[in-house]
């Protein structure tokens, strides 16, 4: 993706933009992000509220996740004012060491990380959905 920097104000030429896309479901949220100077990196978040039929089955560890997922490497818990979990973060990164600049299935890692993105919403859509 050819990116124009020049909007950015004089004296923030050096600070790197980050471009987050969300989708919402009831009891979840996915995001896909790209960032960097170029906006050259990418990765996928996915947030697991109480309320999903997943919630209660997620481990709290990279490891823990209940669903298929692209190179986890994020795990954080969310706890709200009175201490309750809120939510599981689970989040990947399309910058491995073992990456070219074109992942394996021959996309991009923006593409690629858009993909998974849209298909983790979608299983996570239909599973609330079963509820």
């Amino acid at each position: 993706m050819d990116v124009n920097m020049d909007w950015r104000p004089k004296g923030l030429e050096d600070w790197s933009p980050k471009l987050t896309l969300t989708k919402r479901g009831k009891y979840f949220c996915v995001e896909a992000v790209r960032w960097g100077k170029d906006l050259e990196h990418s990765n996928v978040y996915v947030y697991i509220y109480a309320g999903h039929q997943l919630f209660m089955r997620c481990e709290q560890s990279t490891w823990g996740c209940p669903f298929e997922m692209h190179g986890i490497s994020l795990y954080k818990l969310h706890r709200g004012d009175n201490g309750a979990i809120t939510s599981h973060q689970y989040g990947n990164d399309y910058d491995h060491l073992w990456h070219e600049e074109r992942n394996m299935d021959g996309n991009d890692k923006w593409q690629s990380a858009m993909h998974e993105a849209r298909e983790i919403f979608e299983k996570l859509s239909a599973l609330e959905a079963i509820q």
